[in-house]
């Protein structure tokens, strides 16, 4: 912001200053009429440069109060039971298939392990790291076609979740039936391990 608008921030306070100069000849009435038209004048040259300036601030802190509009539910603590993770796919209040990304999070160890649930526009049912094979595992959101890697913002279209490579969040192997879907705890903490360790490879 402050590149686009100082330049021409710098032009304007330097247009609404006094003239420096002033002809010597200029006495009185002369000097003040004189010193009158030039700001009167400068004034003018400077209304683009103000509007342009007013516009530039507005839209940017415009955009930067509306955010991108993503999704991010908060984790929902889960327990492993004999080494896995059931997940049911609809309860009172929760449906792991309207489309929408449902984030889960399990301790081991004093150590916490996030992953999310998702259900594509092609039917599929995806269970993946809430982290990529790249950046930082700080997860994603969703967004109105595509979910977003929340720190490079890379958008990764919904029919492609649970592929790997990229930016692609890291699927994980689950067993499905038409009531539940369940997860071996020791594929998802092997594979956080290895985002963490930065040498994460499907």
């Amino acid at each position: 912001l402050f590149i686009l608008i100082g330049p021409p921030f710098y032009i304007t306070f330097k247009m609404l200053k006094r003239p420096g100069q002033i002809p010597q000849e200029l006495k009185g009435a002369q000097k003040r009429r004189y010193i009158h038209e030039f700001m009167t004048l400068n004034r003018k040259r400077a209304v683009p440069l103000f509007i342009f300036i007013v516009f530039v601030t507005g839209l940017w802190f415009l955009r930067a109060e509306s955010g991108p509009g993503l999704y991010i539910p908060q984790p929902r603590p889960v327990f492993e039971d004999n080494g896995f993770i059931t997940l049911s796919i609809k309860e009172p209040g929760i449906d792991l298939g309207d489309g929408n990304i449902h984030k889960f999070v399990f301790k081991r160890d004093e150590n916490s392990y996030r992953f999310f649930v998702f259900k594509r526009p092609d039917g599929r049912f995806s269970v993946c790291l809430d982290a990529c094979e790249i950046c930082p595992p700080e997860g994603y959101g969703q967004a109105k076609e595509h979910l977003i890697c929340i720190y490079c913002n890379t958008p990764i279209a919904f029919n492609t979740v649970g592929e790997p490579g990229g930016c692609n969040p890291i699927p994980v192997d689950f067993s499905l039936t038409e009531k539940e879907i369940k997860i071996e705890v020791q594929e998802i903490v092997k594979k956080w391990r290895l985002v963490h360790s930065g040498v994460s490879r499907e």
